[in-house]
């Protein structure tokens, strides 16, 4: 309950700030969500870990419109798995485009992806295009059952970890 109370202050968090707006808009690709380096300052404590979801509860929110997908691990992992390659290194999971067709997500929709920066220090985002990043974003389940981004479009340190939403708009 606490991770869907975390997602829904972090979402509310985006809104707002999307309102107060900047003016600029968005490129084509992924790009971060904030200005913030992913770089620890010298301030930086790692966040709480969240309470690690119990078998057959949703671990991750995916919403298009009024469609929403609330899939637990077992639903995930029969999903199937894609590959990509970064730096060299192999990463295996469901990929954004599969989780965006359960929630029946426009071809040109951006996904803002919400979840914990890779050093785990601070709550961050990441905004992918359904489009161009479809096939080259996975969400890996950890060990110890997390939702993990990885994108071949995105540097690694901007990364995320605990991934709690996915929203397609």
């Amino acid at each position: 309950m606490r991770r869907y109370l975390l997602a829904a202050l972090v979402v509310a968090a985006l809104v707002l700030a999307a309102a107060c707006g900047g003016g600029s808009s968005p490129q084509a690709g992924a790009t971060s969500v904030g200005t913030q380096s992913p770089l620890a300052t010298p301030t930086d404590k790692p966040l709480a870990q969240p309470t690690p979801p119990q078998p057959g509860e949703p671990i991750v929110q995916v919403k298009s419109g009024k469609n929403l997908y609330s899939p637990t691990r077992d639903d995930i992992e029969k999903l199937g798995e894609a590959t990509i390659t970064v730096g060299g290194k192999q990463y295996k999971g469901v990929t954004l485009a599969t989780l965006a067709a359960k929630v029946s997500a426009p071809a040109a929709a951006q996904a803002t992806v919400l979840g914990t920066n890779a050093l785990g220090t601070r709550i961050a985002g990441a905004v992918l295009s359904l489009k161009d990043d479809g096939s080259s974003a996975v969400f890996v389940i950890s060990a110890d059952g997390y939702l993990r981004l990885a994108a071949s479009s995105l540097d690694p340190s901007r990364w995320l970890v605990d991934v709690t939403s996915i929203v397609l708009s």
